[in-house]
This record gives C-alpha cells, sequence and structure tokens, in this order.
C-alpha cells in the first residue's frame, strides 16, 4: 500500500488476540451443531433479513432479492426441520419503505416521505441510499403473516410517527388497482421510551388495535425507540 507504514509484528499479535475471541464461537458445520442444541433443548433465536415482498419465489417480482426470505427460507437454509419452528414474529415499521424499483401502493408523497425518512434514519446502512417511504399496507401483512405463518407481530418505530396530524392506512386495492386508505388521527406527543402499554396514547393504541384486526393476529410487541430496552411487550 503507498504511504503506510505497517508494523508486521503489530498485525500479527492482533491477528492472535482476534483468534482467541473468534476460534470458540466457529460452527463448522451448522446443521450438526443445531441438531445437537435441539437434542439438549437448548433455545435457539433465528432472526432473517429483509422481507417477505423481497423473497424471490413469494415476493413482488421481478423487484426482489437473490434469496429465501421467509421463515420457511431460514429453516432451509440452517438445515433444520419445518417441526423445528416453535414460534414466529412478524417484524414491521409503524409505516413502510422500500429501497429502489417496484411496487409501492402505499408510498406517501414527497414531503411527508422526506419527513418519515429524516425521523427514522431511512438511509441505507452501507449505500446511504434514500429509502421510499410511505404507509403499512393491511394487505401486505396478511400476506406476509400466511406466507410465514407468523403467531404475533412486533411493530417499530413508533416513535417516527409522533408528530403525524394523521396516519393512512392502505386497506386493499380497488378493481382498478387503486389503494383504498382509512385514515387514523395521530396523537401528536412523543411515545420515546414508553414501555407500558397503559401509557400509551389513546391514539396510538387505536392504532395497533387498528392493525390488529385488520390482520387478524395480535400486536405482542411495541418499538418505542432505538434501544433495545425501549420496548413494549403486551
Amino acid at each position: 500500500m503507498y504511504g503506510v507504514t505497517v508494523d508486521i509484528d503489530e498485525e500479527c499479535r492482533l491477528f492472535e488476540e482476534a483468534q482467541k475471541v473468534v476460534t470458540p464461537r466457529i460452527v463448522r458445520n451448522g446443521p450438526d451443531q443445531l441438531g445437537l442444541w435441539r437434542s439438549e433443548k437448548k433455545r435457539i433465536l433465528i432472526e432473517g433479513a429483509q422481507a417477505t415482498l423481497l423473497d424471490l419465489d413469494h415476493g413482488t417480482y421481478p423487484y426482489v432479492t437473490s434469496s429465501q426470505t421467509t421463515a420457511a427460507g431460514a429453516l432451509q437454509g440452517l438445515g433444520l426441520p419445518p417441526r423445528a419452528l416453535n414460534s414466529c414474529i412478524g417484524v414491521a415499521k409503524a409505516y413502510c419503505t422500500r429501497v429502489g424499483s417496484g411496487d409501492f401502493p402505499c408510498e406517501a408523497d414527497e414531503e411527508t416521505a422526506h419527513r418519515l425518512r429524516e425521523r427514522g434514519g431511512e438511509y441505507g446502512s452501507v449505500t446511504k441510499r434514500p429509502r421510499r417511504c410511505g404507509w403499512l399496507c393491511i394487505d401486505d401483512l396478511q400476506y406476509s403473516a400466511m406466507i410465514n405463518g407468523f403467531d404475533c407481530w412486533n411493530i417499530t418505530k413508533m416513535d417516527v410517527l409522533d408528530m403525524e396530524e394523521e396516519i393512512p392506512v392502505g386497506i386493499h386495492r380497488d378493481k382498478s388497482g387503486k389503494m383504498i386508505f382509512e385514515k387514523l388521527p395521530g396523537w401528536k406527543t412523543s411515545t420515546v421510551g414508553i414501555t407500558d402499554w397503559e401509557k400509551l396514547p389513546n391514539n396510538a393504541q387505536n392504532y395497533i388495535s387498528f392493525i390488529e384486526k385488520g390482520i387478524g393476529i395480535p400486536v405482542r410487541l411495541i418499538g418505542t425507540g432505538q434501544g433495545r430496552e425501549q420496548m413494549i411487550v403486551r
């Protein structure tokens, strides 16, 4: 490397220190290790990435990713049998985002999208590309729940909607393909850090209840901030 001085001995020392931390955590055969843990009755948490509608088989093709992003895809990738899954929790933001091209029937106007983007930090984690922002769609949530077999939902980033006057929710498309919205009143006060359901503003509770009624599955977890502890568990 031009203009860079490398201390070989120091670099080797750093790698040796890293090896001590990393080596015990290396799993040489994933399915075998998972099978062992299951036989020992250990609890295994699987976390997926991306979203159901980006799934190669069940997403909004051709605007999809290159892999399976569903619960079934996670089991397949890990080498786990279908019966290994004891519980499945769906995760969705209190609003909706999308990166790049593709179907987005609940996309907000640019002014609103910019507001949500800034409040929610909606930029690509690597590219910093701005995400498209809009509203929840009940049809999409129902579809995702059906494909994955969710037991309940975790709705995150409720606090991003704190200052909205009203919050549209996409219900379904009419015969012409136009999205039909129902508008709910906002709560216009901070929900950041709330961990007790009863302390949520009434309109925030109504928003969650509306989602539950629409999708037919309970919302058990509600994120109210960036911290792990900023979560309502019902």
